[in-house]
């Protein structure tokens, strides 16, 4: 057997040792709010596509109908939203319609997507 890298025997008490790794839905969070305060124009886009590529999806979805996880899934889902249609803003201003057009369409999409 070799010693496990997560349990760990400590002080005559087991404890689960996860690191220092980060959880993905807050780590998209952190990026979208980061992004969507974001007044610079020049990193405004690439924040966004940062937080637009940290959103992994449906929070859980194999647990999609444990009544614990809705309201985490909403917010997320909405959050990811508000990421896209900014997206969308900040590719029109700066030109580039396909990827605005491309932007609101992953955002309605999110919007339209029932729980």
């Amino acid at each position: 057997r070799q010693p496990s890298a997560f349990l760990q025997f400590r002080d005559g008490s087991y404890l689960l040792d996860l690191g220092t790794g980060s959880i993905d839905h807050e780590r998209f969070v952190d990026l979208a709010r980061t992004a969507l305060r974001s007044t610079d124009a020049s990193e405004r886009i690439t924040l966004l596509e940062g937080a637009a590529q940290a959103y992994s999806g449906e929070f859980l979805p194999d647990d999609r109908f444990e009544a614990w996880t809705d309201h985490l899934r909403g917010s997320l889902k909405d959050l990811a939203a508000d990421v896209y249609h900014a997206l969308a803003a900040a590719y029109f201003e700066a030109g580039n319609e396909p990827a605005g057009r491309h932007a609101v369409q992953v955002a309605v999409g999110l919007e339209d997507d029932g729980d």
